[in-house]
C-alpha cells in the first residue's frame, strides 16, 4: 500500500493582505462618505422645503388676519345704535402707533360691535382676534402688535389683546413675525377714497379721515436652514415711498435690516379697504 496516497491533504489556506484590507475600507468609508451625504443633503432640503411651507402659511394667515380687522374697524351692525358714537367716535374706530413694537414695528388698534341675530343669539360671524365670536352688545377692541415671546426664546411674535382675553399682556398668536408696518391711507376731500398714504398721524381728526391701509410684514424660519449666512434689506413700501416728504414726518421703519442669520425670510404686502368708513 502506497502511505503518501493515505495521506490527508492539506489545502492551501491563504488570508488577505494588509493592502487589500486597506483598500477595502477605504472604498467602504467612500460608500459611506456618499450615502450619508445625500442624507444630509436631502435631510436640508425637507428642512428647507418645511421652513419654506410654514414662512406661506404664516404669512397668510397674518395678512388674512390683519386684513379682516383692519376691514372691521367701526363696523356697527344695528341702526340707530348711539352707543358707538357716544363711547367711540369716527376718531378712534382705528388708531395706532408707528414704530413702538419689536425690531421698529408697528401696533394698530380696532374697534368694532358684534353681531346679533334677529332673535337675540350672537351670530357669530363677528369674531375678534382670538377667534372669539362676538355679541351685538359688545364693543370690541382689538390691539395688534410685535413683541418678544419669552415663552418661545423672545421670538418675536404677532400678538392680540382684546377685550375678550384674560391674559393680561396679550396673547401670542404667530411666532417669526420680526417686522410689521402699516401705512394708514387718508382721504382729505371726503371722496372716499384715499388721496395718500402716511404712517400712523399724530392727530385725531387725521384718523378720522382713514379709509384704506397698506400692511406689510417680514416673516422669519424657526431654523437656520438657509444656503448661506446673508444679511438682506426690504423696503416694506417700494423705493417710490418718501416717509420725508409725507405727513407726519418720518418712518424709519419702512426700510427693515434683517440681521446675517441664515434664516429663511419672505415679505407680505396687502391694502385693505375699510368698508366700515366709507359706508
Amino acid at each position: 500500500m502506497n502511505r503518501t496516497a493515505l495521506r490527508p491533504t492539506r489545502s492551501a489556506q491563504a488570508g488577505v493582505s494588509l493592502v487589500e484590507l486597506m483598500v477595502s475600507i477605504t472604498i467602504g468609508l467612500a460608500v459611506v462618505a456618499v450615502v450619508l451625504q445625500i442624507f444630509l443633503g436631502g435631510k436640508q432640503t425637507f428642512r428647507a422645503q418645511d421652513d419654506t411651507a410654514r414662512l406661506q402659511e404664516n404669512g397668510r394667515f397674518v395678512v388674512d388676519l390683519l386684513g379682516r380687522e383692519l376691514r372691521m374697524a367701526g363696523f356697527e351692525p344695528n341702526a340707530g345704535r348711539a352707543a358707538f358714537s357716544a363711547t367711540s367716535n369716527a376718531t378712534t374706530h382705528i388708531t395706532g402707533r408707528n414704530g413702538t413694537g419689536a425690531n421698529g414695528s408697528d401696533e394698530v388698534t380696532v374697534r368694532y360691535f358684534g353681531f346679533n341675530e334677529v332673535d337675540g343669539s350672537v351670530e357669530g360671524g363677528v369674531v375678534n382676534c382670538l377667534g372669539v365670536s362676538q355679541g351685538g352688545a359688545t364693543l370690541v377692541t382689538d390691539i395688534l402688535y410685535v413683541a418678544a415671546d419669552a415663552a418661545n426664546n423672545s421670538e418675536p411674535t404677532l400678538f392680540c389683546d382684546t377685550t375678550d382675553d384674560s391674559t393680561v399682556n396679550g396673547t401670542a398668536l404667530v411666532p417669526g413675525v420680526e417686522n410689521l408696518q402699516i401705512l394708514y391711507g387718508l382721504d382729505s376731500d371726503g371722496d372716499g377714497l384715499a388721496d395718500r398714504f402716511v404712517p400712523a398721524p399724530a392727530a385725531l381728526a387725521d384718523w378720522a379721515k382713514v379709509v384704506a391701509a397698506q400692511v406689510s410684514v417680514v416673516l422669519r424660519s424657526a431654523q437656520t436652514t438657509a444656503t448661506a449666512a446673508q444679511a438682506r434689506t426690504f423696503n416694506h413700501f417700494g423705493n417710490d415711498y418718501a416717509p420725508s416728504d409725507t405727513a407726519p414726518a418720518g418712518d424709519a421703519g419702512a426700510v427693515f435690516s434683517a440681521p446675517a442669520d441664515a434664516r429663511l425670510r419672505r415679505a407680505f404686502t396687502a391694502t385693505v379697504g375699510m368698508r366700515n368708513r366709507l359706508f
